[in-house]
């Protein structure tokens, strides 16, 4: 954590080594933990707020590039979700790749 904005732009600004260069920031969508959670599957979701079933995969899946903000909005919606922190954060992606992240542990559920 920086102390500072200059911190953090010099952090930013600063050669690191090739391991750390890796290790970037990622949005990490927790829909699939949230279902698992509530016990609802990918297809009841779909059917529940219009979303194609393939894009619900995409998305509990973390396989998109780009968020399509009006889809996060009728999942939070259905969901009763009113915190997005509760359903979008921000991991590095050295965390996303831990046996003990929550993502993996679900993927074959």
């Amino acid at each position: 954590m920086y102390s500072t904005g200059e911190d953090a732009l010099k952090a930013l600004y600063t050669k690191s080594s090739q391991e750390e260069k890796h290790d970037q920031l990622r949005i990490y969508i927790k829909l699939k933990e949230i279902l698992h959670e509530r016990k609802l599957s990918q297809k009841e979701l779909s059917k529940m707020t219009g979303i194609r079933p393939a894009a619900i995969s995409e998305i509990a899946n973390n396989q998109r590039s780009t968020i399509n903000k009006d889809q996060i909005e009728k999942i939070a919606e259905v969901l009763n979700i009113s915190n997005l922190s509760d359903l979008i954060v921000f991991e590095l992606e050295s965390e996303l790749a831990s046996m003990s992240h929550p993502y993996n542990q679900l993927k074959d559920k």
